[in-house]
C-alpha cells in the first residue's frame, strides 16, 4: 500500500507540475470537447485539464481541477458517523461519479454531482472537501461560459450567505469582506485556499469586477507567499497582472487623445513641480501589470509559466506603444518638444526587443519531441500565442503600426511560412485539431499579407492564401459554409479572411458570401463573448468592428447595391449599433428586440411620417492616405430603401471639421461657466437676469474670434449628412439618425442649411438602431405617471468636484408636475437613492424625470447621477429602473463628455437596458435657466394627445431659440431624444 501511494504521489506532482504549464485564454469560448482527464489503474482522476485556447494574445496559467488525493492530503479526518453515509450520499463516491461525467465531457452532469459531493462534505463536516467540491463545479461552470453560475458556486464556497453574484457584489461585497476572506478559509489547505481565491480573482475580472478582482488575487498573493510555493505564486502573480492589465484598458478607453496629449504636455512642462500633481492615467496600471508579469516570469519552476508572463509582457509593451502614437500625434499639434515620448519609446524598444528574443530562444531549446503530451500541447499553443501577437499587433493586413518597427523583422523570422509549417505538423502529431487549424489559418494569413508587400507575385501568394484558409475549415468542418456552432470563434475569423482573399482577388460575389457567413457566426458568438468575459470590449476594436464595416462596404462597393444588397447592407448597420451597447455595458442586451423583417413594418405602419437615415463611415482604400467614404441609406414609409450615392470627404478636413465643432462647443460652455462663477459672487448679477445673459452673450463673442466659424461647421456638416436627402423626404415630419461613432456626439437639431436650423423644419431623433426601438407609444392622460426628482443644492460628484448648485430645479420641478395629473416628486433631501428605489416600487411611474448633475462617459463604471446621498451609477440605475415601467427617462441637467465618441452609448443605452423606449438627455452641459424653461415648455406640449414626443422636444427648443437671451445654440441644441419618438 506504501509503495502504491508513492507511486501515485510522484505521478501526480508530475501531472499537476504539467498542468501548471497550461495555456488557456481570458477570452476562451469553451468547447465541450475541450476535457481531456488522465486516471490511475485503478481508475481515479487525478488531472482535468482544459485544453488552451486564446484570443488576443493574453495567457493565463490554466486552473486543473483539485485532484481526490489533494482534498484528501489536505482534509481533516472524516468524523465516525462518514461511514454511515450511504453509498449514494459517500461525498468520495459522488466526487469520483463527477469527474466521470467530466471525463465524458457531461458537464452539467459532473456539475450536480459536486454540488451533491460538497452537500455531503459538508454534513460530514469535511470542509476541505467541501470547498474543493465547489472550486472543481465552479471550474466546469466556467468551461461551459456560465461565468457569474460559477462566481455564485464560488461565493457559496466561501460561505456568503447571498450567492447571487452581481447583487452581492454590487451591494455587499465590500473590501473588508474581501480581507475577511482567510476567516473564512482557516481550515482549507494552502492549495485549496489560493486555487479557490485566484479562481474568484479570474471570475470577478472576468464578470467586469476589476477592482475587487484585483483585491481577491491580492490576498491570494499574500497567502501563497506565507506557504513559500513558487510555482503558485508565479500563476497568481500572472492572473494578477491579466487583472491590473485589464484595469489599465478599461481607463484608456475612457481616455481622449486630445485631453491626454494636454496632461502629457502639462506633466513634460511641471515634472520637476513639486505641487504638480500627475494624473492618473491608464499606463499607472499598466506598469503594474508588467511589474506583475515580470516577477511571475522570474519566480516561476515552470519555463511554460515563464512564456506565458512574458508572451503577456510582450503583447502590452506592444499595446501600450501602439495606442500612444495616437496620443503623440495630438501631442505635435500643440508642443513640438517630444522628449517624453521619446524617452518613453526607447525604454518601450529596449524591454521589448530583448524579451521577444528571449521567448525565442527559450522554444528554440526545447526538445519537443522528448516532451510529455501536456508539455508539447501548450507549447504548441504559446507559439500560436506569439503568432497571434504578431498577426493582430505588427502584422495586421490592415494596419503596419510603427510600434512595431524595432521587433518586426525578429517576428518575421519567428514567423516564416517554414516555421508555421512546423507548428501545424506539431499540432497534427498532437491530434488537436483547434491549435492546427489555428496555424494553417496563420500561415493562409501569412500569405495574404505577403500578397499585399509582394504585388508581382500577388496572385499566386492570394492563391496559397486561399487554399490554407480553405484548408484550416475543412478540419474543422466538411462544409466550409456550414453555420455550425462548433469553434465558432475560430470558424469566422477564418471566413472573413476569405472574405478579405477573394475581395483582393476581385471575387466581390465569393467575398459577400464568405463575409457573410463570417457576420453570422460572429452574431451568434457574440452574446457568449461578452457573458463570457467582460475583457471581451478590448476585443470588439480589433475584431466585432472591422467585420462590419468591410462587409458593409463590400455589400455597398460597386455605387450602384441591389436592394437586397441594400438590407444586408442596413441590417450590418442595426448590427453594429448593438453590438457597441453590448460592448459599452458588456452584457447582452436584455430587451426583446424587433426581428428584421419588422423594421420596415414598424416605419410603414406606425410612424409614417418618419423617414430613417442610416450612415455608416468608411475608408475609401487601405493605404495609410486614404480618405472618408460617408455612405447614407434612406428608409421612407412604404418606399424600398434608398442608396444615396458616396461622399469621399478628405479625411483631415472630416476630422478636423468635427474636432472644431466640438471645441468651439467646449470654449463657449467654459465661456458660460465663467460668467456664471461671477454673477454667483455678485449680487446685483444674480439679482438683474436680464444683466447677466447681456453679459454672458458679450463673454460668448469675446470667446469667438469669428463669430461664423461654429455655423459654418455646422453647415458643412449639414451639406454631408442633410443636403442630399431633401429631395427624398417629402412631407416626412420626423428625421430618425442611426449614426456611425464618429457622427454621434453632432448636435443634429443645430446643423443649418445657411438660412435655418434643422430644427425648425424637422423633428430630430438619434436612434440606436429600429431593433432596439420600443415600438409602443409613450401612454397620455391619466396613464401617464410621472416621478420627477432633484437636486438644487451643491453636491459632490463622483470625481469628488464640487458641483453648483441649480436653483432653477425647483421651479422646474413644480412647473413640470402641475401639468400632469399622476405625480410624484423627491427634491433634495428626499431624493435619496433608498426613496427613489421605494418611489419607483410604489408609484410605479411610466415617465422618470431627473433634474441633478450627472455625467455619461465612456466607460460605465464612470457614468453617474448625483443623488442627495450618494451617487447613482450607471449599472444602479439600470437595476432600479428594470423593476419599474418606465417608458421615458428626462435627464435635464446630466451631460455626456462633450467630444468623446463612446459617452453617448451610456445615454442611449441605460433606458434601453432597462426596458424604456426612450431617453431625452443632453450632448453637454445645460445653463440652468434656460434648461428649467425647455423642460417646462416639453411637457406642456406633451399633454397634447396630438403631438410626439421628437415634436414636443422640436416645438420647446424652438421655444428657447426665439427667444432672444437664448438664441444661441449653446442653449437648445444639446438637448437630444434617443430611440422611440412616439
Amino acid at each position: 500500500m506504501k509503495r502504491r501511494i508513492t507511486r501515485v504521489h510522484h505521478r501526480l506532482l508530475v501531472l499537476i507540475f504539467c498542468a501548471l504549464l497550461g495555456l488557456a485564454s481570458a477570452l476562451t469560448v469553451p468547447a465541450l470537447s475541450a476535457a481531456r482527464v488522465t486516471l490511475t489503474n485503478e481508475g481515479e482522476v487525478i488531472l482535468v485539464s482544459p485544453t488552451p485556447q486564446f484570443w488576443g494574445g493574453i495567457a493565463v496559467e490554466s486552473l486543473p481541477l483539485l485532484t481526490q488525493e489533494e482534498i484528501e492530503q489536505g482534509a481533516s479526518n472524516l468524523p465516525q458517523q462518514s461511514s454511515l453515509i450511504s453509498q449514494a450520499t459517500n461525498p468520495l463516491e459522488l466526487a469520483r461519479q463527477a469527474r466521470r461525467y467530466y471525463e465524458n465531457g457531461q458537464l452539467s452532469e459532473a456539475e450536480k454531482y459536486w454540488q451533491q459531493a460538497a452537500e455531503a462534505y459538508e454534513q460530514a463536516g469535511d470542509w476541505e472537501g467541501r470547498t474543493s467540491s465547489l472550486i472543481n463545479k465552479s471550474q466546469s461552470l466556467q468551461l461551459r461560459g456560465l461565468n457569474p453560475k460559477a462566481c455564485s458556486t464560488l461565493l457559496q464556497a466561501f460561505e456568503f450567505n447571498n450567492t447571487d453574484c452581481r447583487e452581492l457584489i454590487q451591494n455587499n461585497l465590500t473590501f473588508t469582506d474581501i480581507k475577511n476572506l482567510p476567516e473564512k478559509t482557516t481550515s482549507l489547505s494552502p492549495l485549496t485556499k489560493v486555487t479557490g481565491l485566484r479562481s474568484l480573482g479570474e471570475i470577478l475580472r472576468r464578470v467586469g469586477y476589476l477592482d475587487r478582482s484585483k483585491a481577491v488575487l491580492k490576498l491570494a498573493l499574500e497567502v501563497v507567499k506565507q506557504w513559500e510555493n513558487p510555482q503558485q505564486e508565479s500563476t497568481v502573480l500572472l492572473s494578477l497582472g491579466n487583472t491590473e492589465r485589464a484595469i489599465g484598458k478599461r481607463k484608456r478607453v475612457s481616455e481622449d487623445p486630445v485631453d491626454k496629449a494636454i496632461d502629457i504636455d502639462s506633466e513634460f512642462k511641471n515634472g520637476e513641480d513639486p505641487n504638480y500633481q500627475k494624473p492618473e492615467d491608464a499606463l499607472v496600471y499598466y506598469k503594474e501589470a508588467l511589474n506583475s508579469y515580470d516577477e511571475a516570469a522570474n519566480s516561476s519552476a515552470s519555463p511554460n509559466t515563464k512564456i506565458n508572463a512574458q508572451l503577456n509582457e510582450l503583447s502590452l509593451l506592444l499595446d501600450i506603444k501602439r495606442g500612444w502614437e495616437q496620443v503623440v500625434q495630438e501631442l505635435t499639434k500643440t508642443n513640438d518638444t517630444l522628449s517624453y515620448w521619446q524617452g518613453l519609446k526607447r525604454y518601450l524598444t529596449n524591454k521589448t526587443v530583448p524579451l521577444l528574443q528571449d521567448i525565442y530562444s527559450q522554444l528554440d531549446e526545447f526538445q519537443f519531441a522528448e516532451l510529455p503530451w501536456e508539455v508539447k500541447r501548450n507549447l504548441v499553443y504559446a507559439q500560436l500565442n506569439l503568432a497571434q501577437i504578431y498577426f493582430t499587433q505588427c502584422n495586421n493586413v490592415n494596419d503596419n503600426p510603427v510600434s512595431c518597427e524595432p521587433v518586426a523583422p525578429l517576428f518575421k523570422k519567428i514567423h516564416s511560412p517554414s516555421r508555421l509549417k512546423q507548428i501545424v505538423q506539431d499540432a497534427h502529431n498532437l491530434k488537436d485539431k483547434r491549435a492546427e487549424a489555428y496555424a494553417i489559418g496563420y500561415l493562409g494569413e501569412l500569405y495574404e499579407k505577403q500578397a499585399q508587400e509582394e504585388t508581382e507575385k500577388s496572385l499566386k501568394l492570394l492563391h496559397k492564401a486561399q487554399e490554407k484558409t480553405k484548408e484550416a475549415l475543412k478540419l474543422l468542418h466538411k462544409d466550409i459554409t456550414a453555420k455550425s456552432r462548433d469553434n465558432l470563434d475560430i470558424t469566422y475569423r477564418l471566413q472573413w479572411q476569405l472574405g478579405r482573399i477573394f475581395k483582393a482577388q476581385g471575387e466581390i460575389q465569393r467575398g459577400i458570401g464568405a463575409y457573410e457567413v463570417a457576420f453570422q457566426n460572429l452574431k451568434n458568438l457574440r452574446p457568449d463573448l461578452v457573458t463570457i468575459n467582460r475583457d471581451a470590449q478590448f476585443y470588439f476594436r480589433d475584431e466585432v468592428e472591422p467585420l462590419h464595416r468591410e462587409f458593409a462596404g463590400l455589400l455597398l462597393q460597386n455605387g450602384n447595391p441591389s436592394e437586397e444588397n441594400l438590407r444586408k447592407a442596413r441590417n450590418v448597420i442595426e448590427s453594429l449599433q448593438l453590438a457597441e451597447i453590448d460592448n459599452f455595458f458588456q452584457d447582452n442586451c436584455s430587451l426583446n428586440k424587433q426581428e428584421e423583417g419588422e423594421l420596415d413594418n414598424f416605419i410603414n405602419t406606425q410612424a409614417p411620417k418618419s423617414a430613417v437615415i442610416y450612415t455608416i463611415v468608411l475608408k475609401d482604400n487601405e493605404k495609410a492616405d486614404y480618405n472618408i467614404k460617408l455612405h447614407i441609406i434612406l428608409k421612407l414609409p412604404n418606399k424600398d430603401l434608398i442608396y444615396i450615392p458616396p461622399q469621399i470627404i478628405d479625411k483631415t478636413e472630416f476630422n478636423s471639421t468635427l474636432d472644431n465643432l466640438y471645441n468651439i462647443i467646449k470654449n463657449k460652455i467654459q465661456a458660460l461657466e465663467t460668467i456664471e462663477k461671477k454673477a454667483e459672487n455678485n449680487e446685483e448679477l444674480e439679482i438683474s437676469k436680464k444683466e447677466r445673459h447681456k453679459l454672458l452673450n458679450k463673454e460668448l463673442e469675446t470667446h469667438n474670434k469669428e463669430p461664423e466659424e461654429l455655423l459654418q461647421h455646422l453647415q458643412e456638416v449639414y451639406g454631408w449628412l442633410i443636403k442630399p436627402l431633401e429631395e427624398h423626404w417629402g412631407d416626412v415630419e420626423t428625421l430618425v439618425f442611426v449614426l456611425d461613432e464618429p457622427l454621434q456626439n453632432i448636435p443634429l437639431a443645430a446643423l443649418h442649411d445657411g438660412d435655418y436650423y434643422l430644427v425648425q423644419k424637422k423633428s430630430v431623433v438619434l436612434s440606436r438602431g429600429l431593433q432596439l426601438t420600443n415600438p409602443e407609444p409613450l401612454k397620455r392622460g391619466r396613464a401617464l405617471k410621472l416621478l420627477a426628482a432633484g437636486v438644487s443644492e451643491p453636491r459632490k460628484d463622483e470625481r469628488g468636484i464640487e458641483e453648483k448648485k441649480l436653483p432653477e430645479v425647483v421651479r422646474e420641478l413644480n412647473e413640470i408636475t402641475k401639468k400632469q395629473s399622476r405625480t410624484e416628486q423627491l427634491l433634495n433631501s428626499d431624493f435619496t437613492k433608498n426613496n427613489f428605489r421605494k418611489k419607483l416600487e410604489e408609484f410605479r411611474p411610466s415617465v422618470i424625470h431627473l433634474a441633478t448633475h450627472g455625467l455619461f462617459n465612456s466607460n460605465p463604471e464612470e457614468t453617474f447621477i448625483v443623488a442627495f446621498d450618494e451617487n447613482i451609477k450607471l449599472r444602479d440605475l439600470e437595476e432600479l429602473l428594470q423593476s419599474s415601467n418606465v417608458q421615458m427617462l428626462v435627464l435635464s441637467a446630466c451631460q455626456t463628455a462633450l467630444g468623446n465618441k463612446r459617452a453617448v452609448l451610456g445615454l442611449a443605452g441605460v433606458a434601453v437596458r432597462a426596458g424604456a423606449s426612450s431617453t431625452l438627455g443632453l450632448l453637454w452641459k445645460g445653463e440652468d435657466q434656460a434648461t428649467a424653461s425647455l423642460m417646462i415648455k416639453f411637457y406642456q406640449e406633451l399633454a397634447n394627445p396630438n403631438v410626439n414626443k421628437a415634436e414636443a422636444l422640436r416645438l420647446a427648443q424652438i421655444d428657447i431659440l426665439n427667444n432672444k437671451d437664448y438664441s444661441h445654440p449653446l442653449y437648445w441644441a444639446p438637448y437630444v431624444l434617443v430611440n422611440n419618438w412616439l
